[in-house]
């Protein structure tokens, strides 16, 4: 018993114990090289040999011996500095051995891997515009966020690098704008964040589309829009081209440079506002589709924030030739506190159109919105049920996103009394 309880003082006198509070780096934020400083601490009179063994990276030397000058009172401590490097981010493990002590020394690589960006076109047209952007790198969990206008989700995934993001710009005057992107991604465990800046130069569009583009997403239509080309096209074809269009999308044509042309189309998306290409040979601009429901309905959505309270207010147009009665918008349970659930509208007549506020305060962003519509139609109750990706920032943007939904549902209320009366 006595030699035992020598023994454990003994090893107790004689151990090395590494001071993880004194351990640091050089330079602080090591990217892809630098010095690891560990300071070791013996309360003995001798020579210790410490082996370095890294998990996943280099480092140099692999084997050193530190003289300790310690007592059983005073400990003894040295410094052992090691070069460490990795071509890749993440956080790694150096294992240091000394006789039967051994110590696990976390390491950290923030090294930037370098990405680059290409578009799909060097030029975009004013209006609704579609372009492919590619992010050139390797890595996984993949988010891009565009600070910009663009139409839809503005934050988007892809499950790896190199990734394609499809989206579709809407730039209302020519010229040159900057768009910032914020790409993060995972690599080697660690999590990467870099902005990078797109120059995008905006000319006028070569064509000319019009009227506004409308189909049902009930039945087929008889859609005609009237174009107009910058030169003659001898022999080619006019093609729409949208996921939300199903049926006869292209049309032969011959000395072609402006007047009508129709197609039998119906659309195969719920009611909304969507972007549909129209080609004509080597022309193309995009605009708006406009998808009304099976009743005859459109929903328009608006958002904004006061005080950490945000605001969704869902604006429902009638176009069937029947009466919505008993008309009613409900907040359903999400990702986020109900504040205010929602609202009766009442009736809305052909024409008409009225507004519910939605309040909440989300948990994420961003955040799905689950909304309820019930209505009666031929006398029967029936209930839609709407997911609205909503993804929000901070600003005065909102106040004129505002401006410009409340413009346009006057110019809509206005053209569908005109077209009633």
């Amino acid at each position: 018993m006595k030699r035992f309880l020598l023994l454990l003082l003994l090893s107790s006198v004689y151990a090395v114990s590494l001071d993880y509070s004194s351990l640091y780096t050089a330079p602080p934020t090591i990217q892809d090289r630098g010095y690891l400083y560990l300071t070791f601490c013996s309360r003995s009179n001798e020579a210790r040999t410490f082996t370095f063994t890294p998990q996943g990276f280099v480092s140099s030397p692999d084997r050193l011996t530190l003289d300790f000058s310690g007592t059983s009172t005073v400990p003894d401590c040295k410094q052992a500095v090691v070069f460490v490097s990795s071509d890749s981010p993440g956080m790694y493990n150096l294992l240091v051995e000394a006789g039967s002590d051994d110590w696990t020394v976390p390491v950290e690589f923030a090294k930037l891997e370098p990405i680059s960006i290409s578009v799909s076109r060097s030029v975009l047209y004013t209006g609704y515009d579609p372009v492919d952007l590619t992010v050139h790198g390797t890595g996984e969990n993949v988010w891009l966020t565009v600070n910009s206008s663009v139409v839809g989700v503005k934050r988007l995934y892809k499950s790896s690098l190199p990734a394609t993001f499809s989206l579709v710009f809407h730039f209302p005057e020519p010229g040159f704008y900057e768009v910032p992107l914020t790409i993060q991604y995972d690599r080697n465990n660690f999590t990467v964040t870099q902005v990078h800046t797109l120059g995008m130069r905006v000319e006028e569009a070569p064509i000319k589309v019009s009227p506004e583009l409308r189909v049902p997403s009930d039945g087929y239509t008889n859609l005609t829009i009237s174009l107009e080309l910058p030169e003659t096209i001898y022999s080619g074809e006019v093609s729409l081209s949208s996921p939300c269009l199903e049926g006869s999308t292209s049309v032969s044509v011959e000395n072609f440079r402006s007047g009508n042309v129709s197609f039998l189309v119906k659309g195969s998306c719920d009611p909304g506002v969507y972007g549909v290409n129209v080609t004509a040979e080597d022309f193309q601009k995009t605009v708006p589709l406009h998808v009304y429901g099976p009743e005859g309905y459109e929903l328009f959505f608006n958002t904004m924030e006061r005080a950490g309270e945000h605001s969704m207010e869902v604006i429902i147009a009638n176009e069937g030739s029947q009466t919505m009665k008993a008309v009613s918008v409900r907040l359903l349970d999400g990702n986020y506190k109900i504040v205010r659930e929602g609202a009766f509208i009442g009736d809305l007549e052909f024409g008409d159109y009225d507004s519910a506020e939605l309040v909440f305060v989300p948990r994420s962003n961003p955040v799905d919105v689950n909304i309820k519509i019930s209505y009666t139609l031929g006398g029967e109750r029936k209930e839609v049920v709407r997911v609205v990706p909503y993804l929000y920032e901070s600003g005065s943007s909102r106040w004129i996103y505002l401006l410009l939904v409340v413009l346009a549902a006057g110019v809509w209320y206005v053209k569908r009394r005109g077209t009633r009366h």
